[in-house]
């Protein structure tokens, strides 16, 4: 990489770790606070989940958007946003003005943007790189923000008149005038220049985005994944407390937890990657949260055994949402990944949404009764597995924009129709708007620098 990609690569990533951090703080909090706002288990539900609904309705708006005015505006706007709900909910003291908060949060939606500028400031070549850093740093962020959560509660409690999730969501606020801060002044400005269609919506292409089996494997999968996880953990703080374990030591069950799946996922991710085992690796994942599901369905104890399944469950999530992300950059058609990664992202925030107003509401339902609710969770992780049964790893294929001079469709498909014709290219799509074609090739047979010579022959010859 050169000092400008490195450079945007460390500021892109803190700003997701700033903004991921300040989101998953709250998560092992929202359920243990219903009796500081006067509201019921449902409500607190809803507000756990109610920043998914947000984030959902806003993704991809605010993604295209960012496509016409820029990424940094949107970026900006977004972190305002998230900024004046956190302080909202700071300063709720209804269930309903926390539920304002959270969905203000939400409406922040900017992840789609931050991928964008990413692929805006690195070269083909480094992307998927760059693109893998930062899902290391979202699931960084992840482990020390249920860790940190906590303790920071406990911390505000101790040394302020606010309670625990006030405090946090106070320093909510801070780092996302933080991320402010890093975007405009330690951002590097993106050319300007139409280098990475394939990272845009485009007409052309989207509807090849809707077509694509795989990715909607992907998508049904994030979103039962998420949905599980809020589930989980608006059920494990309390469970933790029936346990006898105050909340102020809730955070040493989470590092033990956080360093063994981390540790655990490491010989998953080399075997995935280095072995091509990630097809089988997926679905045994898929097993292991149904197996932890299960034995938390049977088993209703309040000592130290119930937790060991935590164990198992976070190393089987923490591969899949490592995972997930990488196979939809893989997937995706050619001139679409933009549109890929706002649908993925989309489902993974309306099963976050789901996940956290069905906790609360059956919480309610079933009088308390934890177990009842993995019962059903249950029987949705039986469903995502049947789906998800035959599902194939995705060959690794290079993403490559070239410039064209097509004056019309006709010449357009002609162009295209000859540039598949050469050996290693896997899809073709063709933005006449932009004048590129986005590619797919695949090394396997040629080299990718013999390729692309191939290609750029018959546009030369094309003009």
């Amino acid at each position: 990489m050169n000092s400008i990609e490195k450079r945007a690569l460390s500021t892109l990533a803190s700003l997701y770790a700033l903004r991921m951090m300040g989101l998953f703080m709250v998560l092992p909090l929202l359920s243990l606070y219903h009796s500081d706002y006067n509201a019921s288990a449902s409500l607190m539900g809803i507000a756990l989940g109610i920043y998914g609904v947000s984030q959902a309705m806003f993704q991809i708006p605010l993604g295209m958007l960012s496509d016409k005015i820029g990424r940094k505006p949107v970026i900006v706007f977004g972190l305002v946003l998230f900024a004046a709900g956190s302080l909202v909910a700071a300063y709720a003291e209804t269930g309903g003005w926390l539920i304002f908060g959270r969905a203000l949060q939400g409406s922040g939606a900017i992840a789609a943007s931050v991928m964008a500028l990413l692929t805006d400031l690195t070269r083909e070549e480094y992307r998927t790189k760059a693109l893998a850093v930062v899902g290391m740093i979202i699931g960084l962020s992840f482990s020390v923000a249920v860790v940190l959560g906590p303790i920071l509660a406990n911390t505000v409690e101790l040394f302020t008149d606010f309670n625990g999730l006030s405090g946090v969501f106070f320093l909510t606020a801070i780092f996302a005038v933080l991320g402010i801060f890093v975007v405009l002044f330690l951002v590097p400005n993106p050319p300007d220049q139409h280098a990475h269609a394939d990272h845009r919506w485009a007409k052309g292409t989207f509807s090849l985005v809707l077509a694509n089996k795989q990715l909607w494997l992907m998508c049904i999968s994030v979103f039962i994944l998420h949905l599980g996880l809020i589930v989980l953990f608006y059920v494990i703080p309390l469970k933790l407390n029936m346990m006898g374990i105050e909340q102020k030591w809730h955070w040493v069950v989470y590092i033990v937890v956080v360093v063994f799946g981390f540790v655990a996922m490491v010989p998953m991710m080399i075997m995935s990657e280095k072995y091509q085992k990630g097809a089988k690796l997926f679905k045994l994942s898929v097993l292991m949260i149904m197996f932890v599901t299960l034995i938390w369905a049977l088993i209703d104890t309040h000592n130290w055994f119930w937790l060991l399944p935590f164990l198992i469950y976070f190393t089987a999530f923490t591969f899949l949402e490592a995972t997930l992300p990488s196979w939809i950059s893989r997937i995706a058609p050619a001139g679409g990944k933009g549109a890929a990664m706002g649908l993925f992202s989309t489902f993974q925030f309306i099963g976050a949404a789901i996940g956290g107003i069905l906790a609360g509401s059956l919480y309610e339902v079933f009088n308390e009764n934890i177990q009842n609710i993995f019962w059903l969770l249950l029987v949705l992780q039986i469903v995502w597995l049947v789906v998800i049964w035959k599902i194939q790893q995705p060959v690794l294929l290079e993403n490559v924009s070239l410039e064209i001079q097509a004056k019309n469709p006709e010449d357009a498909q002609h162009l295209k129709s000859q540039i598949l014709a050469v050996p290693g290219v896997e899809q073709v799509e063709i933005l006449m708007d932009e004048q590129l074609v986005c590619l797919k090739i695949s090394k396997a047979l040629h080299s990718g620098e013999q390729i692309r010579a191939n290609i750029e022959n018959i546009i030369n010859k094309g003009n």
